[in-house]
């Protein structure tokens, strides 16, 4: 299963399970995601959705490189499009999502973590938006909302790796804990959110989600045709295929002796 649910407390929490890959995007786990975003968004009984993932080192690594290289032009651009959909599908939830980030947030992985209302890190959590050097246009539709219209530039167009204090003094990060307590200050969180009138609690999500600039939905499909306008899956077919190439080579060197 990549994708594990269990309900605690009225608190759903969705755990990103393909470990040996980092938790990278791959078909099986998008569509599971969304499926299960999609059911809970009907249930009263689950107040608050967590999100996070199942390896020490990584909440989420991203799209799948090894899967996107072997994908024709036709097929990347249904799984980049689907990969979307996730990100809208968060965002989009009625209920209030918090990503429990337990380590590396990057590509893919940043986009699920931004586009959750709150974020609760630890010392291992650290951010990286690398789509403009694949070629990819991303983050532009909800980053500026949390960092700053500056400081979403500098991230976005530099790639740059943003380590968990300073994702924290960004408001990248709403709380930052030890990793140990991960798991409980999240509950936490959550519970403190739950404990309000459900109707009250979704309708301030809906409305401070409509307060500052043009519609969420308005934001990501301009993104979503930029990129479609620039066929810039070609590019990213391109950039994998270049860094497979590069992985394989330094793999491939022998090791100097000890």
């Amino acid at each position: 299963m990549p994708v594990l649910s269990e309900i605690r407390d009225e608190v759903l929490w969705l755990t990103l399970s393909r470990p040996e890959r980092h938790n990278a995007l791959d078909h099986e786990l998008v569509d599971e995601a969304r499926a299960l975003l999609e059911e809970v968004s009907t249930q009263p009984d689950v107040r608050v959705v967590v999100i996070t993932g199942a390896n020490d080192e990584a909440f989420c690594a991203g799209a799948d490189l090894h899967l996107m290289s072997s994908l024709d032009h036709g097929a990347l651009h249904g799984f980049l499009v689907d990969c979307r959909k996730l990100f809208r599908a968060i965002a989009e939830t009625p209920q209030p999502t918090i990503a429990a980030l337990n380590g590396h947030t990057h590509g893919g992985g940043a986009e699920i973590a931004c586009a959750c209302d709150l974020r609760v890190g630890c010392e291992r959590t650290t951010f990286r938006f690398p789509g403009v050097s694949y070629g990819m246009a991303v983050g532009t539709w909800h980053l500026p909302h949390l960092v700053g219209l500056p400081k979403a530039k500098e991230l976005l167009l530099t790639t740059a790796v943003v380590e968990a204090g300073e994702a924290l003094r960004l408001g990248l990060l709403n709380r930052l804990v030890p990793s140990v307590r991960l798991v409980e200050a999240t509950q936490q969180l959550a519970r403190e959110i739950a404990q309000h009138p459900d109707d009250a609690v979704r309708a301030t999500k809906a409305l401070l989600d409509r307060a500052i600039g043009p519609p969420l939905v308005q934001r990501f499909y301009r993104e979503l045709y930029s990129n479609q306008d620039r066929h810039s899956e070609r590019t990213l077919q391109q950039r994998v295929s270049a860094t497979r190439q590069a992985r394989s080579k330094d793999l491939s060197r022998p090791k100097p002796e000890p």
